[in-house]
């Protein structure tokens, strides 16, 4: 039982470090896309 918690415990760990890298990613891919293509407006 214990460690069926542990793994519980890692997997949201796990898939919340993702989503966040995720974000992250996509903030800054955003960013680098719009500051090195001039046509390109996003704000």
């Amino acid at each position: 039982m214990e460690s069926i918690i542990k793994t519980r415990k890692v997997v949201k760990y796990y898939v919340g470090y993702n989503l966040i890298m995720a974000f992250v990613t996509m903030v800054g891919m955003s960013y680098y896309s719009s500051t090195t293509n001039p046509k390109l407006q996003m704000w």
